[in-house]
């Protein structure tokens, strides 16, 4: 029967095309939201630990908005088996170029070139009070060059803006962290980052090259020794980063989170469809399936060649899929990151994701074809000699499938009903999944004789009209499948744009009940308006 199963696959290749195409897209977008979950975070670390990416440990504030002092720095400076330590001052400035006018963030250089987090692309770092070096994005929007003059103020009332002049002296490349890269970006000395802040010095964070041979847990254990006093914590850079990560994304991300959403209802449909295309093939298979059993092939030599077509359409499938869904990732990357304020982004492809896919997309072609395979093993030899029984509910498998899909709409149409009225999605989505099963499994009972009702309407059409009715219903198990395949795509169609416009028209509701503004003015990072 192997013989068998490989034919039909080479033979009746377009047969399998349905299958094909529906297990590829479920386990394409599948694979792709695993892979954008990937991408998303190694982006965001990418970015967000800029910061931290040439450091070995990392001192912060044990909280969120909370500052390191100058003893802090001592301290850690003074710690056996630093090298050298970067404790960054920033803070939110006005600078003023010519005629205009813009905001940014200035900060503090490091004392030692190997913890720069970003390179220099032309003239050179600044070394007295009176230089600056500013980030090339915003050098190129407002015609700064090596040797321009600019005016710096610190936040505050304008009373107590500290204003000082300083000349560029080296264009640096504009930082990825999403907190700084929308603002202009400015680098000056401690002591210019004093004369502007006028206030005791506050440190975000402090970062440490250890020395050669230095242990990092020993050193690590020392640094939370020395800042334990102002409630510091020491971390490693990936930590660091990851830390900071999920205080922008709260712990949980609601994209990958929907997106699965979206991926489960579209395995929902490959298993639907794989089981209706199959129940096709049986359908019309029966007679070669019952002269196979003349010949001698059993019950599960049939069931087996079945099952072998879905394993192996499954797989191909799947690596197809996830081929596709690299393929789209990567180039949503590679575009991204033409664009310089997208440079950060990094593509992603966990193997645990490539695993995911191939494994879901063959069980899923495998377990929906049981059914099938299943109906194939009924087909007796006599079956050659005689045409298609109509689906009967004398029997008790007729009865068991009608009661089972009375069973699946009565229930997941009540969860739907209750989970539409109290806005339950958890519960709305499954009950809407399981009530349109009832439907696929109770439509060989309805399907046909609605088929056969129709077809009176094809008499007007003479000869050719009243053939293409009894043609339709020459079959019924085959009528009913295909009708469950037509049933299947407009359901599916119907219910993302309905999903789409319902979301779209929820979230603007939720704008205009949550922000009731038209325009909204924010300040700087570090600076706060006034009443003048």
């Amino acid at each position: 029967m192997l013989g068998v199963a490989l034919s039909q696959l080479t033979t009746h290749a377009r047969r399998f095309v349905a299958i094909v195409l529906a297990v590829l897209l479920a386990v394409g977008f599948l694979t792709a939201t695993l892979m954008v979950n990937a991408s998303t975070t190694a982006s965001l670390v990418a970015s967000v630990g800029q910061d931290f990416a040439k450091a070995d440990l990392v001192v912060s504030p044990a909280h969120r908005g909370g500052s390191l002092t100058a003893a802090d720095t001592a301290a850690v400076a003074g710690t056996p088996g630093v090298a050298a330590s970067y404790a960054e001052q920033q803070l939110g400035v006005q600078a003023t170029a010519g005629t205009a006018t813009l905001s940014g963030l200035l900060r503090n250089l490091p004392r030692s070139a190997q913890l720069e987090p970003v390179g220099l692309t032309s003239g050179a770092w600044p070394t007295t009070a009176g230089q600056v070096a500013v980030d090339a994005k915003t050098a190129s929007a407002r015609n700064l060059s090596v040797g321009s003059s600019i005016m710096l103020a610190g936040g505050g009332a304008p009373a107590r803006k500290a204003v000082v002049p300083l000349t560029v002296t080296g264009i640096m490349a504009p930082s990825s962290d999403p907190q700084q890269s929308s603002a202009a970006q400015f680098a000056a000395t401690d002591a210019a980052v004093a004369a502007i802040a006028g206030t005791e010095p506050a440190y975000e964070a402090i970062t440490v090259a250890l020395a050669p041979g230095a242990d990092r847990a020993a050193v690590a254990s020392a640094l939370d020794a020395a800042v334990h006093e102002s409630a510091g914590s020491v971390m490693t850079p990936e930590a660091k980063t990851v830390d900071t990560v999920k205080q922008f994304t709260g712990g949980s991300d609601r994209l990958t989170i929907i997106l699965l959403a979206f991926a489960a209802v579209a395995l929902l449909v490959a298993g639907l469809v794989v089981a209706n295309t199959f129940s096709v093939l049986i359908a019309q298979r029966t007679r070669e399936l019952a002269l196979l059993r003349c010949v001698g092939a059993g019950r599960n030599q049939i069931r087996a060649s079945v099952v072998l077509e879905a394993l192996v359409t499954g797989f191909v499938a799947s690596v197809l899929g996830v081929g596709l869904a690299i393929a789209v990732v990567a180039a949503i990357v590679a575009v991204l990151a033409q664009n310089p304020d997208y440079r950060y982004a990094t593509l992603a492809v966990p193997p645990s994701s490539v695993m995911v896919g191939l494994v879901t997309g063959t069980v899923l072609a495998v377990l929906a074809a049981l059914l099938p395979a299943r109906a194939a093993t009924r087909v007796s030899p006599l079956a050659a000699l005689r045409p298609a029984d109509e689906p009967s509910l004398r029997g008790s498998a007729g009865r068991v499938r009608l009661a089972l899909g009375a069973a699946l709409v009565v229930s997941g149409g009540a969860g739907l009903g209750v989970g539409a009225s109290s806005n339950n999605l958890l519960l709305a989505v499954p009950s809407g999944a399981v009530s349109f099963v009832g439907v696929v499994l109770a439509a060989t009972f309805f399907v046909p004789r609605l088929v056969a009702a129709v077809g009176l309407l094809a008499d007007r059409a003479g000869v050719p009209g009243r053939m293409a009715a009894v043609n339709a219903v020459r079959n019924p198990r085959r009528t009913a499948a295909t009708a469950s395949a037509l049933i299947i795509g407009v359901t599916l169609v119907s219910m993302m744009m309905t999903g789409a416009a319902t979301a779209q028209n929820a979230f603007a509701t939720s704008l205009d009940r949550h922000f009731p503004v038209d325009v909204s003015v924010q300040g700087a990072p570090g600076q706060a308006f006034t009443s003048e």
